[in-house]
């Protein structure tokens, strides 16, 4: 009991409160963090149908020959005339990803400030990076793929598993620990 005149509050009633906002803290928290891996989830899939569909435009005006590689640069430094000075095979694959980015397919990024990395590949060779040759809805022909940039996964972290694929079909899907449906 509180002596009568005296004002603050008790060191129960502190601790009541720091409950309840501990409380309420544990759960705001771990959904707060859902919620922006999921934003950056849902830019990670804009970002992979976006690749994916300049490298089959790549393919269609280049004779079928796709681009495959990293996309891991703060930029890819092209020029007015980087495309033209770019000799495209006749078969097999275009070995830069850059090669999107000079010859006007894709607008140029800082890359390697993203969450996620992302490859563009060649769906004959399933070459070009990590997730690459990964199924997508039963096809291996994959023209795109993101992987979320950054450490192992933990109990605390398991959006570091998560995957993005695009095929030649323009099906997209997601693979890892509870990974999101992608929506495009």
């Amino acid at each position: 009991m509180r002596p009568r005149g005296e004002k603050g509050f008790t060191l129960i009633e502190l601790i009541v409160v720091c409950m309840i906002i501990a409380t309420l803290a544990a759960f705001a928290v771990p959904q707060y963090l859902r919620t922006t891996e999921t934003n950056r989830f849902d830019d990670a899939v804009a970002t992979v149908n976006q690749i994916g569909t300049t490298n089959k435009m790549f393919a269609l005006d280049h004779g079928g020959v796709y681009v495959n590689g990293t996309l891991n640069t703060s930029g890819c430094g092209c020029t007015a005339t980087t495309c033209q000075g770019y000799s495209v095979p006749t078969s097999g694959t275009f070995g830069t990803a850059c090669a999107l980015v000079c010859c006007n397919y894709l607008s140029d990024q800082s890359w390697n400030t993203k969450s996620y990395v992302f490859h563009v590949c060649d769906p004959a060779s399933g070459s070009g990076g990590t997730g690459c040759g990964t199924a997508c809805s039963g096809s291996t022909q994959i023209v795109a793929s993101a992987v979320r940039a950054g450490g192992t996964p933990t109990a605390f972290s398991p959006y570091s598993t998560w995957q993005i694929n695009m095929n030649e079909a323009g099906t997209i899907c997601a693979t890892g620990t509870s990974a999101p449906t992608p929506t495009y």
